[in-house]
């Protein structure tokens, strides 16, 4: 009778050991009851920006009631919901990186465990949230050329500035207080940005600028600016105003980076006395006709739809 009680318990054991590594298989292999991307969330608490806040999604695949926590290092420090009613679908989340206590989480790597109620079952999201409150390093390496010409000729109509950033960020790059360029996001490292005269998609005035150039990081996190100064230029006169004797040569400068450009010299209030539409860059010379008398004139200069104009004072031979 020993021996078969023995037999029995043996059976018995094998048999439950057996049934419960079933249970623990097929636990396995049911599928969670919550899906979620894996990708990590990363966002800087308090920045004023549009990622001062985690935004967190997941699927039920059931109706259910929520509590939901944030964890650091498997330790609650948040609470977010208690017994909450959702229904199956997408269920979003967000959290503002603050703890119960109402004060800002030091950067690190947190996680939202989800306790589903009627489930019974809990379970910790993979997709991992980084707070991050640190600013990215931003250096300027040079600009490749100081002057550009936005006129749409292909000649100097953009520059590019090398910057070197600490960590991966999208580059910005401001004008007057108006931002001019916002880049996508790139490898910590260097890289470049370029800058094609315009603000709002109009070309900027002609004149000197000093840009501000800044990177922002995956949080959120603003650099120090950075300053270039450029020069943006279209046709321009070096003299505002010329003096010249009657019958003599007309002497005057025109800066463009277009390949010609056109000129006219017309009585003030009047019509034109002395014309080019093929003149080149530089210094032009020309003598004025005997019938220009004195008296002011104006000169007016013209590249690619851009003008500049100087007065012209014709003075008596001798004067």
């Amino acid at each position: 009778m020993r021996r078969v009680a023995v037999t029995v318990l043996v059976l018995a054991l094998v048999g439950g050991t057996a049934a419960a590594f079933t249970i623990t298989e097929s636990l396995k292999l049911e599928p969670s009851p919550i899906s979620s991307k894996r990708d990590e969330e990363v966002f800087s608490p308090g920045c004023g920006c549009r990622t001062d806040e985690a935004r967190l999604s997941m699927r039920l695949r059931r109706d259910d009631r929520l509590d939901l926590d944030i964890l650091a290092a498997g330790e609650p420090v948040r609470n977010l919901a208690r017994d909450r009613d959702e229904e199956k679908g997408r269920v979003r989340v967000r959290w503002d990186g603050r703890n119960d206590a109402g004060e800002f989480v030091p950067d690190g790597v947190y996680q939202l465990r989800v306790h589903l109620r009627d489930a019974d079952r809990t379970v910790v999201i993979p997709r991992t949230i980084r707070v991050d409150t640190e600013s990215p390093g931003l250096e300027i390496l040079g600009v490749d050329q100081q002057v550009l010409s936005p006129d749409g000729d292909g000649r100097r109509d953009s520059i590019r500035i090398g910057y070197r950033a600490s960590e991966d960020a999208a580059v910005l790059v401001f004008v007057e207080g108006r931002l001019a360029v916002e880049g996508p996001l790139k490898k910590a490292g260097e890289a470049d940005v370029a800058w094609d005269g315009a603000v709002e998609g109009r070309p900027i005035r002609a004149g000197e600028y000093t840009l501000f150039v800044r990177v922002r990081d995956p949080a959120g996190n603003l650099s120090t600016p950075a300053q270039v100064s450029v020069e943006v230029r279209y046709v321009e006169l070096v003299q505002r105003v010329l003096v010249v004797q009657r019958g003599d040569r007309l002497r005057f400068r025109v800066l463009t980076d277009a390949e010609r450009f056109s000129w006219t010299l017309r009585r003030a209030g009047g019509g034109i006395v002395r014309a080019d539409s093929r003149a080149r860059p530089g210094v032009v010379i020309v003598r004025l006709p005997q019938r220009v008398r004195p008296g002011r004139y104006v000169l007016k200069v013209e590249a690619n739809g851009y003008r500049d104009r100087a007065a012209v004072r014709v003075l008596r031979r001798g004067a």
